[in-house]
């Protein structure tokens, strides 16, 4: 059973300061909830309809049971999945960039497409990059369409959103951005470690930051007479952190 109140805390998590208001966001859709216990992030309830309640019954005291309709009321998605759960905003903290982290680090430098981000953390679990540094003027990360369109990577990717000014002043290691007008990523050897910065979907990298870019990097186009201007953020991601784990495994 679920309560009014409960009903109108759910809805009000769409906007961020409630999230922040309540310290909670909403996680949905069975995949999504599975991988969020079983990276044991700090869940509080799970509501479920009778689709899914005997499996996460199995698995956990919160479970809830609400009826179809009930669901749909508090659903964030079109087709509602018959499993939503709250959880508990993370409280961590940036880590110190000192001693530099002898890996790959993604930057993402106001992105403002919820989907975009979601794909993003998508491909940092994929290719294994274990951190995102965000602008703090990007999109919340526990926007219900950016945990759904991750498919459970949220919680296995640590993402901090901090100054990024001063994160890349301090540190020395190759800054790499992506680039229309860069070098063609296909001709390049990447280092071991290093910084990739992706910038906003229209406007491409922040003017502040591109005093810190050591190389200018693009995706050529191919096709002689194609009219597409750019590739969306992330795939144009999922391009370059492929080719990065061709560039490092292959040697």
């Amino acid at each position: 059973m679920i309560t009014k109140s409960q009903k109108q805390l759910i809805k009000s998590l769409r906007h961020k300061k409630y999230r922040e208001l309540n310290g909670l966001f909403v996680i949905e859709g069975l995949k999504c909830v599975q991988e969020a216990i079983k990276n044991d992030l700090p869940l509080t309830q799970i509501f479920c309809t009778d689709k899914f309640f005997d499996y996460f019954k199995k698995q956990t005291e919160l479970t809830v049971f609400i009826s179809e309709k009930e669901m749909e009321q508090i659903s964030f998605l079109t087709h509602f999945s018959g499993a939503l759960a709250l959880c508990r905003l993370s409280d961590s903290l940036p880590i110190p960039i000192s001693g530099e982290p002898k890996h790959w680090n993604l930057v993402l430098d106001e992105i403002s497409d919820p989907g975009n981000l979601g794909s993003i953390l998508r491909l940092a679990d994929w290719f294994a990059l274990p951190t995102l540094w965000i602008s703090k003027n990007t999109v919340d990360v526990y926007n219900p369409k950016v945990i759904q369109s991750s498919m459970g990577s949220f919680s296995r990717v640590r993402v901090f959103y901090t100054d990024l000014d001063k994160v890349l002043s301090q540190t020395h290691l190759p800054i790499w951005g992506a680039s229309l007008e860069g070098d063609n990523i296909y001709h390049q050897s990447f280092p071991e470690s290093g910084w990739l910065i992706m910038g906003n979907e229209s406007r491409g990298i922040s003017p502040g930051l591109q005093r810190y870019i050591s190389k200018r990097v693009s995706i050529p186009r191919f096709h002689p007479k194609s009219t597409v201007e750019s590739l969306n953020v992330a795939m144009a991601t999922s391009v370059f952190l492929s080719e990065l784990r061709r560039c490092i495994f292959t040697r």
